[in-house]
């Protein structure tokens, strides 16, 4: 009962409070690699392992979250509109 609550109940509360201090794409990010820290939260403290299927899961997880990162950081040069085609209609 006691790791439910600090494990679920505590993190959430802590989670919903930092929402008001950090950025929405960090905290994107943030949500999206929870599982992946609990899974190694799993192996690394309390023993367990993973199979081959959940280790692949974790790395698509991983590539997405990076891949999303990268690609929301990408800016268009100067003068030129999100969404707008280099020729003119």
């Amino acid at each position: 009962m006691l790791l439910g609550l600090l494990g679920a109940g505590l993190s959430f509360v802590i989670y919903l409070r930092g929402l008001h201090y950090t950025p929405p794409a960090v905290a994107s990010i943030v949500a999206m690699v929870e599982p992946v820290t609990a899974s190694l939260f799993g192996v690394v403290l309390l023993n367990e392992s993973l199979g081959r299927f959940q280790v692949l899961g974790l790395v698509m997880i991983l590539v997405t979250v990076t891949a999303l990162s990268v690609y929301s950081n990408v800016r268009p040069a100067s003068g030129e509109h999100p969404g707008a085609s280099e020729h003119p209609p």
